[in-house]
């Protein structure tokens, strides 16, 4: 350990690792999409698409 810490770590400080280091590994974690999610994004995509494509003939047929 540093100078400033001692030279054992406390309590504390394990403590601060272990919130610091569950932090990281869970921002790290959260960033990556399963299949699932994008799966997902892309139905909803085709969806709206769809629903874009539905409007435009409707204005078409009304104009």
């Amino acid at each position: 350990m540093s100078p400033l810490l001692g030279s054992a770590p406390t309590a504390l400080q394990r403590l601060f690792l272990l919130i610091l280091l569950s932090a990281v590994f869970g921002i790290a974690g959260c960033e990556q999409q399963g299949p699932a999610e994008e799966a997902g994004q892309k139905i909803d995509q085709t969806a709206e698409d769809a629903g874009d494509k539905m409007n435009e003939a409707k204005q078409s047929l009304t104009d």
